[in-house]
């Protein structure tokens, strides 16, 4: 398990590359996109905050994609 300093270290780091890169968040248009589902679009834009954009909500998925509800 990585400590809070290590996890916060890796979104600073995710956050000046998604910046570099001009990532901008990913949002799901309609219920049919979610079942071409995985691989996931979703870019890794770590704490960055593009211009014009601002958080409203927040959700959590692992790299996986899968909820952290345990085995299915």
């Amino acid at each position: 398990m990585m400590s809070m300093e290590a996890i916060m270290d890796l979104a600073n780091d995710q956050g000046k590359r998604a910046h570099r890169l001009k990532y901008v968040p990913w949002f799901i248009e309609s219920r049919e996109v979610i079942d071409t589902f995985p691989p996931f679009p979703f870019p890794n834009i770590g704490n960055y905050e593009p211009s014009g954009w601002g958080e409203i909500d927040r959700a959590f998925v692992d790299k996986t994609g899968r909820d952290n509800q345990g085995p299915e």
